[in-house]
């Protein structure tokens, strides 16, 4: 059975395990290493992207991001940790920002790295009694780090986004925190990604189920620009029709091209995209975070009982986006990857199948990349990642 994390409870679809989480909190540990721990080092005692707003490359050095094993980055931390996502920023450093219940309730921690061997000590993003899940960051044009996640006041509340930058990585003060919706009513807020505009708009794509608190949501795709630098937000809208189906766990990424957005679009009936064989990648695009095209299957393998889920997209040294999920059936499981505009995804060997949330970031190094990803079972759920070439 395979474990998958994102909720509190054990459910079975198939012969799959799933675990969901989603909630934690955080803390700063005691270890102040500069290194990930090797992925299969005992634990301590107590015990992951879009290239959007990378900008220009550092010098490429063949000596830094060399393919080797899984490192652990979670080391020191007890509980849960789980959502990955990786920012490459301009200077050349990677961060892998995730979601960490080490403290308790659940917090929001990243990790930089200049040579995807050796990884700063753990910064921690939020604090205090909420649990705050699913982080997503972007660098602007100006070189500012922004940054989102959802929060639930305590655990199983009402869901909303929240908004944070920093200037300098290592610091994200209280006072730059924005709730970026407030749902009333039955509606509460999930999994936000952000992106900038061409024009130097800020724009998140969230989910939101409109049936909450009810046992069976209605989850659909909504979005709200800032051009005030994430001071103030637009009032929320949905950006596409969910006639039939629900909408769920999006990835954004900003390119020359603009925005392009990849999602799991799965049977209304079923409640949670990894709990239904009715799931697959859906796509869509955008020059302004307000139109979107019609939303277009990227997959349609329901009939085989096929379970596409944990999108998201990446861009190659020379540009090209990719999409990869994880392709789970009965019998096999596999992390799958498909450049946007051929028709047959593929396999990415160097990453386990028994993972799940797989990100993968292009490095300044060509050919090379820094994937992350959640490993493990049960309570013990952990962030590895590992430098690739491809």
């Amino acid at each position: 059975m395979v474990a998958w994390g994102m909720g509190r409870a054990w459910v079975c679809v198939g012969v799959l395990a799933v675990v969901c989480s989603g909630c934690g909190d955080g803390d700063d540990d005691d270890d102040d290493s500069p290194d990930a721990a090797p992925a299969d080092a005992a634990p301590a005692p107590a015990d992951a992207a879009p290239t959007d707003g990378a900008g220009p490359d550092v010098r490429p050095d063949a000596a830094l991001f060399v393919p080797g094993p899984a490192l652990l980055l979670s080391d020191g931390s007890p509980s849960k940790d789980e959502d990955p996502f990786i920012l490459r920023t301009r200077d050349g450093r990677l961060h892998v920002a995730w979601f960490s219940e080490r403290t308790g309730n659940g917090d929001i921690y990243l990790r930089s790295t200049s040579d995807g061997a050796n990884f700063d000590a753990p910064v921690q993003l939020t604090s205090g009694p909420a649990v705050d899940f699913f982080p997503a960051l972007t660098q602007s044009a100006s070189a500012r780090i922004h940054a989102v996640w959802f929060r639930r006041d305590t655990s199983g509340a009402r869901g909303r986004i929240v908004y944070s930058h920093s200037d300098a990585i290592s610091t994200w003060p209280i006072s730059a925190e924005v709730d970026v919706t407030t749902p009333t009513g039955s509606a509460s807020d999930w999994t936000p990604q952000i992106a900038e505009t061409a024009s130097g708009a800020l724009v998140v794509v969230f989910v939101r189920d409109g049936c909450w608190p009810q046992p069976q949501p209605c989850f659909g795709l909504w979005a709200t620009r800032s051009t005030t630098g994430g001071a103030t937000w637009t009032p929320a809208a949905q950006i596409l029709p969910t006639a039939g189906q629900q909408d769920h766990l999006p990835s954004l990424l900003a390119s020359p091209a603009g925005l392009t957005l990849v999602w799991n679009r799965y049977d209304a009936s079923a409640t949670l995209p990894w709990l239904t064989a009715t799931t697959d990648v859906a796509l869509a695009t955008s020059t302004d975070g307000v139109t979107w095209t019609a939303g277009t299957d990227l997959t349609s393998n329901d009939g085989a009982a096929i379970t596409d889920v944990f999108p998201a997209l990446y861009a190659d040294h020379a540009g090209a986006l990719h999409a990869l999920w994880l392709e789970a059936s009965s019998t096999a499981m596999a992390v799958v990857e498909q450049r946007l505009g051929a028709t047959t995804p593929s396999p990415i060997s160097d990453l386990p199948a028994a993972g799940y949330s797989h990100h993968l970031v292009a490095t300044p190094t060509p050919g090379r990349f820094l994937a992350a990803w959640v490993a493990g079972s049960g309570s013990a759920l952990d962030i590895q990642v590992r430098v690739i070439a491809r």
